[in-house]
């Protein structure tokens, strides 16, 4: 339920033209490619074959949400992953003080407390060093889905409403006042763009964390 709360944004039509195209509708259809997403750098393929280039800049670090590829082969292969799990999961006590208000206050709570339970079961399977198995880290991989899911909302929700043809053909800050995070989007080009890696990078960890 929290990861599809995620995806309530906007309803304005957003930079693709149609009405059927609205945020809602468009992040669920790039889903199963969005390379580069919990980074400062991913991409947002366009239904028309147009790739755009998203960065995220913070002027807080602490607004931010850090990104952990939560899973137990990631856990296995490392020999303390309790403390990077724990510290993670703890970036959303009150996600709406990085993320202004975006959520109700019941929200918040749910999250908050379902970031507790997944804190105490790390705790309890700590002493023993018991290795991470995925139901034990369900509530820490949704409440990952939940943040790449709330960037890429927060992304869709702040596009132009008007199409034109040369839309962000210079990278375009989507709203100048705003510093954490300030968005650029920009059209990507793999043959110049000076982070070329993007393109080979795996685009489906969201889709597979929803599913």
């Amino acid at each position: 339920m929290i990861c599809k709360s995620s995806l309530k944004m906007s309803s304005r039509v957003g930079p693709f033209g149609y009405a059927a195209r609205g945020p809602i509708r468009y992040l669920t259809l790039c889903l199963p490619d969005l390379p580069g997403i919990g980074s400062d750098e991913w991409l947002l393929p366009d239904c028309d074959g147009i790739v755009f280039k998203v960065k995220m800049e913070y002027e807080k670090q602490d607004v931010k949400i850090k990104d952990l590829d939560i899973s137990p082969a990631w856990a296995a292969a490392r020999p303390h992953p309790y403390r990077s799990l724990t510290s993670c999961i703890r970036q959303f006590h009150d996600v709406n003080a990085r993320w202004r208000g975006w959520y109700e206050p019941i929200t918040t709570t749910i999250i908050t407390q379902c970031t507790l339970v997944q804190e105490d079961i790390l705790m309890r399977l700590r002493p023993g060093r018991k290795p991470l198995i995925e139901e034990s880290l369900l509530i820490a991989s949704c409440l990952r889905t939940l943040a790449l899911a709330y960037n890429g909302a927060e992304v869709c929700g702040d596009m132009s409403m008007v199409w034109r043809e040369d839309l962000f053909s210079q990278p375009t800050l989507l709203d100048p006042e705003e510093k954490n995070p300030s968005i650029t989007v920009s059209r990507y080009n793999p043959s110049t763009d000076n982070n070329p890696r993007l393109v080979s990078q795996d685009g489906s960890t969201l889709s597979r964390l929803v599913q």
